[in-house]
């Protein structure tokens, strides 16, 4: 799919995962990079789309799907250190805490 939002996905745990099969159900997203640190497996398993492991390796996105634990991205969070300028204003923290 070419001119949709491009959606890119921070891991591939349950949550990356349900998010991943999501994306693919509807026409106006497409499914930009998957970052995680388990590149080599997840490029194994993610036929569709480009496999990271450095958020500046991203390309041209639109929105950026954390599935990561609250306690991780609090710690060492892409909005700290990882994202750059370029990207940083697509990142927002949805919480229930």
């Amino acid at each position: 799919m070419q001119g949709g939002i491009r959606v890119a996905v921070m891991s591939y745990g349950n949550v990356g995962k349900a998010a991943i099969n999501a994306i693919r159900l509807f026409p106006d997203l497409e499914l930009g990079e998957v970052i995680t640190r388990r590149k080599e497996e997840v490029q194994r398993l993610v036929k569709d789309a480009p496999v990271v492991s450095r958020v500046d390796e991203l390309k041209d996105l639109d929105v950026v799907v954390l599935g990561v634990r609250m306690r991780d991205s609090r710690e060492g969070s892409p909005r700290d250190s990882q994202v750059g300028s370029k990207h940083r204003r697509s990142v927002r923290w949805i919480t229930n805490a």
